[in-house]
């Protein structure tokens, strides 16, 4: 009787012991799972406020890139816009110059055509008086019949060799001027045909290096004006 006492409070005692066991085990796996759920949302948490915060770096960065491009921007436009206004007062400069040039070679294209004309004239007189010249050599001749030298020897007396003598000295001075006159004319005309083709050449040649800048200056205030464009709408 005693022996199955004994033994009943050992059964009674090892299953109280088993459910100690038990509720101790159940207790220390629900605190252990609460504490690692726990420990997982904070880890959550903390990625997602990490997350904010280099998302906001980011913005800021962007940001300040992007005021510096704007800046950078403006600066380039207003670099631009100074070159383009300096390159457009060349060009009106150039443009200027251009016409000024153009009206010379006009007024010198005059000045030439007027001189061809005199030139020629004077050509046409000097032929003329060539065969005035020779006619009335001609006709001297053909009156007396004898050359001028033989008119001279032939003076019967010393007045009559004055007489013919004077006669023929006036009719010589006065070809002889009349020739030297023509002459020289054309000569002047001569030279100053050849100083208008000169200035003539020398200003053609500069309205081709004129226009040739012109050209550039125009090129470049187009290729300015698109830059000035293109930046404008990047902005």
């Amino acid at each position: 009787m005693q022996a199955e006492s004994t033994k009943l409070n050992f059964f009674a005692k090892s299953v109280i012991m088993l459910v100690f066991i038990l509720v101790f085990s159940i207790i220390y796996s629900t605190t252990a799972y609460s504490s690692t759920n726990k420990q997982q949302q904070l880890n959550t948490l903390n990625q997602q406020i990490n997350n904010k915060k280099q998302k906001i770096n980011k913005n800021n960065l962007t940001k300040s890139q992007l005021d510096a491009d704007i800046k950078q921007a403006d600066s380039n436009m207003y670099a631009i816009q100074t070159r383009l206004d300096k390159v457009r007062t060349q060009l009106s400069a150039a443009k200027t110059k251009t016409s000024v040039t153009q009206a010379k070679l006009n007024m010198l294209q005059i000045e030439l055509e007027q001189k061809q004309q005199e030139h020629a004239n004077a050509l046409k007189k000097l032929k003329q008086l060539s065969v005035v010249l020779d006619k009335r050599a001609n006709n001297f001749y053909r009156s007396s019949g004898i050359p001028y030298i033989e008119v001279i020897l032939s003076a019967k007396s010393f007045s009559d060799l004055l007489h013919q003598v004077y006669y023929l000295s006036r009719i010589i001075n006065q070809d002889a001027k009349l020739v030297k006159q023509i002459k020289d004319t054309k000569a002047v005309i001569e030279a100053a045909k050849a100083a208008i083709e000169k200035n003539k050449t020398a200003t053609e040649q500069k309205q081709v290096i004129l226009l040739s800048e012109e050209n550039r200056i125009a090129s470049l205030t187009v290729d300015l004006q698109k830059q000035k464009d293109s930046l404008a709408e990047q902005l």
